[in-house]
């Protein structure tokens, strides 16, 4: 074997794209949470890649936060808030999985979960076996954030496996 077959071999595989990072070979579950955003809609674009780089299996998961409704008007308004909210998500997650598609991922799976976003996520997370969430940042104030916390941090504190935050 001569110098130059030893350097190239000890480069390794030379047919990489630069930039191209084999670490995304072990995500084989991804699941990313979709609520519409900007945010999100960047973060189902970088699971995309991910998937279709790694060979990876693509999950969406939308949350339908049925759950925040004032109780002096449940009673009253519940049933027809919730008909709206879950009919919003749905839609999010249809957009998301035709955005899959087009993306090279025709086999996304999605589910709506109803409940706080970031439970929906991590609960969703276990049902597939995630080896990855990707979620976007979410852009709040600093009292914003202190009050009402955020949901990538949540996820990123509360998951079991890795979290990618795509700002």
């Amino acid at each position: 074997m001569n110098s130059e077959s030893k350097t190239k071999s000890s480069r390794g595989d030379s047919s990489k794209k630069p930039g191209q990072n084999s670490a995304v070979q072990i995500y084989g579950r991804i699941l990313v949470g979709y609520d519409g955003s900007d945010n999100a809609t960047r973060a189902v674009q970088k699971a995309i890649t991910i998937a279709k780089e790694s060979g990876g299996e693509l999950s969406v998961v939308v949350a339908a936060n049925t759950l925040g409704y004032p109780p002096r008007y449940r009673d009253r308004y519940y049933s027809d808030f919730r008909k709206i909210t879950l009919h919003h998500s749905k839609e999010q997650l249809s957009r998301a999985l035709e955005t899959a598609k087009l993306g090279g991922v025709p086999s996304a799976q999605g589910k709506v979960e109803e409940g706080q976003p970031a439970d929906a996520i991590l609960t969703r997370a276990v049902d597939v076996s995630a080896d990855l969430i990707v979620v976007g940042r979410r852009g709040l104030g600093g009292v914003q954030r202190f009050l009402l916390g955020s949901v990538s941090s949540s996820v990123v504190i509360h998951s079991t496996c890795d979290v990618l935050v795509v700002k």
